[in-house]
């Protein structure tokens, strides 16, 4: 960035002075700019990493320093602080405006006239402030990104911005701390993400929980694993203290962690600190001594599990989301999760088998007196944990599962397409209508889609992303040959009300989907 003109408060970016600086000055420590506003007494310049940094006079707090001067003293290139993801930005004479990815608007400075967005005040207002007035920039309280990735311990791994990536592997007993607001498209005011969370190398049996740090870590997890798998779980986890997610694991291995979706609190979402709802096994509380000791779940039979009003999700909740661990169990099969008082439906959550341990995340609408119905078609134990709640509102809404795409010979869909449709080929790219089908309007811009891998010819990944987005650094399901496995995917919904599926080694191809989002 070069400077030139008037410098008397500094907007020059270095030391005033009142006379004509005709010359154009490169204003040092700045780089990677790529938008600047120079309107008013102080300067703002968009950076490349979509942070804001400012200069000249801060007598109320036009710097946005979260601190003003008092004085027209002027000051150096400061960031503004605690603002990320920006796309555009304004200053007027002593107030300046951001607009930041997800269309929302934040403001600092002088508020005498109200320029700020909010009842008119003489008062210095340095931090930046939310615009909610009359509904301009108020933000989403869901929204979904091309998937990103946050963090790799591998030797090679990298991440979006090179932060968490190449470290070691995470010891037994350990917790690692993940930042994930300000990054990959989080918002800093994002109070839950959706993540996929992958465990590969893993150096003994054990298991992860994720949760919001700061809080002591709850009896609950996330994802289970044997020594050398490799094995991912959907998340989607409230964000605790420092913007960060806090993964706990109890045997030693490598861990990836992919974003594909963030929250904010509101009427329709509220994230918890998760909490077991029920735990089928000899000697294993719940959060409130309910549904525990039940012994296992018999086969072809379907178990009432009441949700609402427990654990936090209140009594109006039309939907919840849940962690579902088969544990023990007898013989090969699968567990489908329902509304209670709704037929069961041709769909599935987890598949297992005989004396397999494996999880797999779940939203899942609620039915009749506040209860979700779980189908096993074959005798295991069943632990059910809970992460975040859901009320219906006209931009999104859960539904009874519906199949979309089921790829095996003779295979059924809820409407015919993408049915039958014959082994999805190594390194290639399905396209998947999602609008229009299962109960998903025309308008989604995001879907909740169980996906299924069964009869992999090979060793691979799955990555599930917007159609007409370039394929990102980032997996959702990992697979070995012959194995049948599972996982919750909030995909974004790219062209064409499509969502594209790419597949490394040869396999079929099952996908369910639970909610949507417009």
């Amino acid at each position: 960035m070069w400077a030139f003109g008037s410098n008397g408060n500094g907007e020059l970016g270095r030391t005033a002075n009142l006379t004509a600086n005709p010359s154009p000055t490169r204003v040092l420590g700045l780089s990677a700019a790529i938008g600047i506003s120079a309107d008013g007494h102080h300067s703002l310049v968009l950076l490349a990493n979509h942070t804001v940094v400012a200069f000249g006079p801060n007598l109320w707090g036009q710097l946005g320093t979260a601190t003003n001067s008092g004085t027209a003293t002027p000051t150096a290139p400061t960031p503004v602080a605690g603002l990320a993801n920006a796309t555009a930005m304004a200053g007027g004479n002593e107030h300046s405006l951001v607009v930041r990815a997800d269309g929302s608007v934040v403001t600092f400075g002088h508020n005498l006239r109200g320029q700020l967005g909010f009842t008119a005040d003489a008062i210095a207002h340095p931090a930046i402030t939310q615009v909610i007035a009359s509904g301009i920039g108020q933000p989403p309280s869901f929204a979904p990104v091309v998937p990103a990735r946050l963090l790799d311990t591998r030797p090679t791994g990298s991440t979006i911005d090179g932060i968490d990536d190449g470290g070691n592997v995470r010891d037994a007993d350990t917790i690692t701390a993940v930042q994930v607001v300000g990054r990959g498209g989080v918002p800093i005011d994002a109070t839950t993400v959706a993540l996929n969370v992958t465990v590969t190398g893993a150096q003994g049996t054990g298991y992860i929980t994720v949760y919001p740090c700061g809080n002591p870590q709850p009896n609950a997890s996330n994802l289970n694993y044997q020594a050398g798998s490799t094995i991912a779980n959907a998340v989607i986890a409230k964000v605790g203290v420092g913007g960060s997610v806090c993964v706990y694991t109890s045997a030693a291995t490598q861990l990836i962690v992919d974003v594909n979706a963030y929250y904010r609190d509101s009427t329709a979402f509220g994230s918890l600190v998760p909490a077991r709802l029920l735990d089928t096994r000899p000697d294993s509380p719940t959060v409130d001594g309910l549904y525990e000791n039940l012994g296992p779940l018999e086969a072809n039979e379907v178990t009432q599990l009441s949700v609402a009003g427990r654990a936090g999700v209140p009594a109006n909740a039309t939907a919840i989301a849940l962690n579902v661990t088969v544990n023990q169990a007898q013989a090969p099969g699968y567990i489908t999760a329902f509304p209670c008082g709704s037929p069961q439906p041709n769909a599935s959550n987890v598949n297992f088998e005989a004396g397999s341990t494996i999880p797999n995340a779940v939203v899942v609408k609620i039915g009749v007196a506040g209860n979700v119905c779980f189908f096993a078609s074959a005798a295991t134990q069943l632990i059910v944990d809970v992460n975040a709640y859901f009320r219906d509102s006209s931009s999104s809404a859960s539904l009874v599962p519906a199949r979309l795409l089921d790829s095996r010979p003779g295979a059924s869909t809820i409407d015919g397409v993408s049915a039958a449709i014959g082994l999805r080929p190594a390194d290639s790219v399905t396209e998947l209508a999602v609008t229009g089908r299962g109960g998903v309007p025309g308008g989604a811009t995001a879907v909740i889609l169980n996906i299924t891998v069964t009869g992999p010819q090979g060793n691979a990944f799955v990555t599930v992303f917007p159609c007409g987005s370039t394929r990102p650094n980032a997996s959702n399901i990992n697979y070995a040959a012959g194995t049948t496995i599972a996982n919750l995917v909030v995909a974004k919904v790219g062209d064409d009300g499509k969502v594209c599926l790419y597949t490394l080694a040869a396999t079929h191809l099952i996908a369910d989907v639970n909610a949507y989002y417009s």
